[in-house]
């Protein structure tokens, strides 16, 4: 397999450092999260805290994997990468 172009390999160092300031962003974040209506005994709140995170995890999984086969050279994952990117633009 030929070397990996520096353009490619800075790419991939610049999705995988957006990826770390936002999880480090996401933890820090001092915005107090909603409430909702009606929920005095927080079981709401707790499940849709816990739902959330779990989708965030499933999210950030894949696209730790989708970077991580950009690293081997596979052209699926750039494409597939490339429009996620653009489509959270819209």
């Amino acid at each position: 397999m030929p070397p990996m172009p520096v353009s490619v390999r800075a790419s991939i160092w610049l999705l995988i450092g957006t990826y770390a300031l936002g999880m480090v962003v996401a933890l820090f974040d001092r915005r107090p999260l909603p409430r909702f209506p009606g929920d005095e005994d927080h079981f709401v709140f707790a499940a849709a805290l816990a739902g959330t995170a779990l989708i965030a995890i499933l999210v950030g999984a894949l696209y730790l994997f989708i970077v991580r086969e950009m690293t081997r050279g596979k052209n699926w994952a750039r494409l597939t990468l490339s429009i996620l990117l653009v489509s959270e633009a819209f």
